[in-house]
């Protein structure tokens, strides 16, 4: 064999130099080891699927569903307003109501007192 290659040998046992093979294998070895469990310890806490992306989420659904049913109880709301304004079950008190809104004759928070009519418009009328 050429003498060039005879560097890239390993060590035949019993020397210094398979020592030194030895020892750096094992430190190669712990190194690589660290750099794993470093590795492994990031990816457990701080990319988009860890830990902290985790409970970011959790939150964030947590949030959500308070919303939903807030809007559940809203949408419940409204329909029991238009079941109201149905045909079959027309209130006249909120048919008054909705039509002073819409005309504009009310406001919010107003109280409105409703009086009967008086007998003396028909008597003068009829008087004519």
């Amino acid at each position: 064999m050429p003498r060039v290659f005879s560097s890239l040998k390993p060590p035949r046992a019993g020397g210094q130099q398979a020592s030194r093979w030895r020892r750096f294998g094992a430190v190669a070895g712990q190194v690589l080891l660290a750099i794993l469990f470093v590795y492994l310890v990031y990816q457990l806490f701080y990319t988009e699927r860890g830990w902290l992306a985790h409970r970011t989420v959790s939150e964030r659904v947590r949030v959500l569903e308070q919303e939903v049913e807030l809007l559940r109880q809203e949408r419940d709301r409204l329909a029991h307003r238009i079941d109201l304004l149905r045909d079959w079950s027309l209130d006249p008190d909120l048919l008054d109501e909705e039509a002073l809104r819409e005309l504009g004759f009310g406001q919010e928070g107003d109280i409105l007192i409703l009086l009967p009519e008086e007998k003396t418009h028909q008597a003068d009328e009829g008087g004519q």
